[in-house]
């Protein structure tokens, strides 16, 4: 588990900071405005989600829950990865159709030519449709077991992807085509390198088949259920982002692109501990139900682990990350209250991805469907409300409403249902990092307020962080015992 926990983040969240370091030279290099263009992509790619949770997962599922040698899953993955390959043609196209709606209705005014936005709007999205093509191939991929290489290609395409930006920006005069380009090139080999590898993993291939009956027969209802569940998802957590684009100016909502990829570090830190628990999961529930609760516990307390200091951080100390972040452009105090909110609001609603998870590998989506679909009308109502009175602060505040309504009705439901008596648990293996980690950041933030300078009042505050992640370490039983596991069998092998 740990080699593929590790393999998870090397794919998935490394890659990321690289995107982080380039934001910057991107603003400095071709403007803030050139940001806000590139937050079109993020919201494009955020359509992904609907694909990689519902039909990316449905496939990972499949491959953890059969064998490979099943011809009769072999159709099913068939039938998922030509609708797949549909979705990508589709977005690809409609941005290509509709680039001067997109360029001149969404986007607005620039200091960019037309034809340059209008070209960038169809390489995002060219790039938009190899990305959703490439889920199909990732999740399945991990549903085999096969974490490392997928992630290895994952990992080094988007290191490629994001990293050749700096060299492009640095040492050409290459303009935001060029930028674009490049991306969309990568994801397209990125994706090709995917599908190869998996098919290669796939021993005696029947024939190709192009009927989706099979698909929509063994898992339509569940992936059915399970795409609306993560559409109203996407809406309820893109929201801010889609009502600042239609709303504020383009170089606002870059600027809160660059908040809002900071305060994202969080759910990245999700991501790669839900890729490996995701099929132990749906292996527990046919297998070993004795390994259940174990398992479910130990990946809630991962999460705790990873989000909980490092979102209070960010939170308490968010004038100086993005201070330091940006190198103290005029607009950073203005919006450090913005990614304190977005911060507190995302580790908030990470607190639900364990009972979440669990329930799609249960194969039940109801819950979580008739929570959204209650929550998603108030929160609409509620982002429009404050970005009128507050602007993107305002909007950002309403993140915290939603991870409350995640964490107060969906969890203890979940619990009920599935876990019947380990919701109090749950609850005090959350509620106590939390508390000691507040407290510590409570010190920090008094030890360090006579540091005038962003980036020594951070160097002093890191020592705290540490504290924080270690202490939450030690006061999760599930993850001691599994660290006094790797620390025998250390010892075991250093007898031999």
């Amino acid at each position: 588990m740990i080699f593929n926990l590790i393999a998870n983040y090397a794919g998935n969240f490394l890659p990321k900071l690289i995107l982080f370091l380039a934001l910057p030279i991107i603003s400095s290099r071709l403007g803030i405005e050139a940001v806000g263009i590139m937050g079109i992509q993020f919201l494009l790619v955020s359509v992904m989600t609907v694909f990689h949770q519902s039909l990316g997962r449905t496939a990972n599922r499949v491959c953890a829950q059969a064998s490979v040698g099943d011809d009769a899953m072999v159709k099913i993955l068939f039938a998922i990865e030509h609708l797949f390959l549909l979705m990508g043609a589709i977005m690809a196209i409609c941005c290509y159709l509709g680039r001067g709606w997109i360029a001149h209705a969404w986007i607005g005014p620039t200091h960019f030519p037309d034809a340059t936005l209008l070209t960038s709007v169809a390489l995002l999205g060219a790039m938009s449709g190899a990305q959703i093509t490439q889920v199909f191939y990732y999740n399945s991929l991990l549903g085999l077991g096969r974490h490392k290489i997928a992630n290895i290609l994952l990992g080094v395409g988007d290191v490629l992807r994001y990293g050749g930006i700096i060299p492009i920006l640095i040492f050409t005069q290459a303009g935001l085509i060029a930028v674009l380009a490049w991306q969309t090139a990568l994801s397209l080999v990125q994706c090709a390198s995917m599908a190869w590898l998996f098919w290669r993993s796939i021993p005696q291939l029947p024939p190709r088949t192009f009927d989706i009956r099979p698909a929509v027969r063994d898992v339509g209802q569940y992936t059915a259920g399970l795409a609306v569940i993560v559409f109203l998802s996407v809406l309820t957590t893109q929201i801010d982002r889609f009502m600042i684009s239609a709303i504020l100016p383009i170089a606002l909502f870059g600027q809160y692109t660059i908040v809002s990829n900071l305060a994202r570090l969080i759910p990245l830190l999700v991501g790669p501990i839900s890729n490996v628990f995701f099929p132990k999961l749906s292996a527990d529930l046919v297998g070993d139900h004795t390994r259940l609760a174990s398992d479910y516990h130990t990946y809630a307390q991962l999460v705790t682990l990873v989000t909980v200091p490092s979102g209070l951080f960010l939170a308490v100390f968010a004038k100086d990350v993005l201070s330091v972040y940006t190198g103290g452009v005029a607009w950073t105090p203005l919006m450090a209250p913005a990614l304190s909110f977005l911060a507190i609001g995302l580790m908030l609603a990470a607190f639900q991805e364990a009972p979440y998870i669990l329930q799609l590998a249960n194969g039940w989506t109801t819950l979580h469907l008739k929570l959204l679909a209650g929550l998603l009308v108030p929160l609409v109502g509620a982002t429009w409300f404050m970005a009128r009175l507050a602007g993107s602060q305002g909007v950002a505040s309403v993140s915290i409403l939603l991870g409350l309504g995640y964490l107060v009705i969906g969890v203890p439901l979940m619990h009920r249902k599935l876990l019947q008596g380990e919701g109090i648990r749950w609850l005090t293996r959350v509620l106590l990092p939390l508390a000691i980690s507040a407290g510590i950041c409570a010190v920090a933030y008094a030890a360090t307020a006579k540091i005038s300078t962003s980036l020594y009042r951070l160097l002093a505050a890191v020592p705290f962080g540490l504290v924080a992640f270690a202490v939450t370490a030690l006061v999760s039983p599930d993850l001691r015992r599994h660290g006094h596991m790797l620390l025998d069998r250390y010892r075991a092998t250093q007898r031999a």
